[in-house]
């Protein structure tokens, strides 16, 4: 296959990452960091393995652009190497045609490849993709009054874009996925809840409004342990309270993976809702803000070519 290797220069330069929150209760110490490749690497072994062209991302954008120059020449398999963002540029540059994404996680949470089963090992990637099995998933939507955008693996409104504002790249170089959860923790405290209203098959509304299109969040929290990359819907949570002491009270919850048993949330499954906000609230998808409600948001069912992992490779 004609392959194009877009990779972020500012991902994967750290020789370790520190792993998700929840996998440190269950690792022992000489696991708690996660030998990867540098981008020199990383860039030899693709060009070896996959015979890949390489490019760089420059800016906030960039991976979008090249991915769509690159189904105009014709490339079959576009690999991203980088973390969520620079995946979720490639995917808005490919969705809806013939190009397959392949991904090299090097970022901080690095959540569509584990959904896909890739590890973050990069020569491991590499080999995976290299094996070229391929799947069709479907992706989310979201329509707002200035943009819109695909995404892999959630859209999320209010409390948690606001999150996603605060958290530069400093904190997460130095935290990590810890960086998420010390933000929201101090978020909580300060946050002004408002209600956001979501308009389906019947009207209902909360404080903390996500959409996910796959099971994991923010690493390996499974806050819609339903969801299904290849279902043809999205699923829809919402926390039905606000202050400060219910802000922690979800926070504590995502960590110890209990949201689900929880009698003060929703969980729906969709293809098309309206998110309304009283205020007009923020509004990522993938981590990436893209303006404020009102926001539709649909399922786009089989958008998008993958490689992943089976259970043999």
């Amino acid at each position: 296959m004609k392959t194009l290797l877009i990779i972020n220069p500012l991902s994967g330069n750290k020789r370790s990452r520190m792993p998700s929150l929840r996998k440190v209760k269950n690792i022992g110490l000489d696991d708690l960091i996660v030998q990867r490749e540098t981008v020199e690497e990383i860039i030899a072994l693709a060009k070896e393995r996959l015979h890949a062209d390489v490019v760089f991302t420059t800016h906030s954008g960039h991976g979008m652009e090249l991915a769509k120059k690159a189904v105009k020449r014709k490339y079959d398999l576009i690999v991203a190497a980088g973390g969520d963002g620079t995946v979720n540029e490639v995917i808005n540059g490919i969705a809806q045609t013939k190009a397959t994404l392949g991904i090299i996680p090097l970022g901080t949470t690095n959540v569509m490849a584990m959904e896909l089963g890739i590890p973050l090992n990069g020569r491991k990637a590499i080999e995976i993709i290299a094996k070229g099995k391929k799947k069709s998933i479907d992706l989310g939507l979201a329509k707002t009054s200035t943009t819109t955008r695909y995404f892999g693996m959630c859209a999320g409104i209010g409390f948690d874009a606001s999150v996603i504002r605060e958290v530069d790249s400093v904190a997460k170089k130095w935290l990590g996925s810890f960086a998420f959860g010390f933000v929201a923790l101090k978020k909580a405290l300060t946050y002004r809840w408002h209600p956001i209203t979501v308009e389906k098959d019947v009207r209902t509304k909360g404080y903390v409004v996500v959409v996910c299109n796959s099971r994991y969040y923010g690493g390996d929290f499974e806050l819609t342990h339903h969801a299904s990359l290849t279902d043809g819907k999205l699923d829809l949570f919402i926390w039905k309270q606000k202050h400060w002491w219910n802000a922690l009270r979800f926070l504590f919850a995502l960590f110890r993976n209990t949201l689900h048993e929880d009698m003060i949330t929703e969980y729906h499954q969709f293809k098309k809702i309206n998110v309304i906000g009283r205020k007009n609230e923020l509004v990522h998808v993938d981590c990436e803000l893209i303006g404020k409600t009102p926001v539709e948001i649909t399922v786009a069912p089989n958008a998008l070519r993958v490689i992943y992992r089976t259970e043999d490779s």
